[in-house]
């Protein structure tokens, strides 16, 4: 018959007190969710480093004229020839601390 023994009902405070504590820590679980996301949007600069490889491919087979830019939302990209010595500079806009000076290669 143990196991019709009756359980001791929980008050209506400690009820209130346990769903508060549960909605807090849901409340923090989604704002570090949402903080770590954007960190990883704001960081992710796959497609500027994509173009950059293709830009340095066109001047290394000489199929870009030069001086050459281009400006997006997410970058700017400026490539010219100082001295006989092709420069490339690029900026990630999105996030400030990315920033490429390249040289390339020397024009024969």
């Amino acid at each position: 018959m143990a196991v019709l023994k009756k359980i001791r009902a929980a008050t209506l405070v400690e009820t209130l007190v346990a769903s508060a504590l549960v909605v807090l820590v849901f409340i923090v679980a989604s704002a570090s969710f949402n903080s770590i996301f954007q960190g990883v949007i704001k960081s992710n600069d796959q497609n500027f480093e994509a173009r950059l490889q293709e830009i340095t491919y066109q001047v290394n087979h000489s199929r870009l004229e030069l001086p050459y830019s281009e400006t997006t939302k997410q970058w700017e990209i400026s490539v010219w020839k100082e001295a006989e010595v092709v420069w490339l500079e690029g900026r990630f806009l999105v996030n400030e601390q990315k920033n490429v000076e390249l040289q390339l290669r020397t024009h024969e």
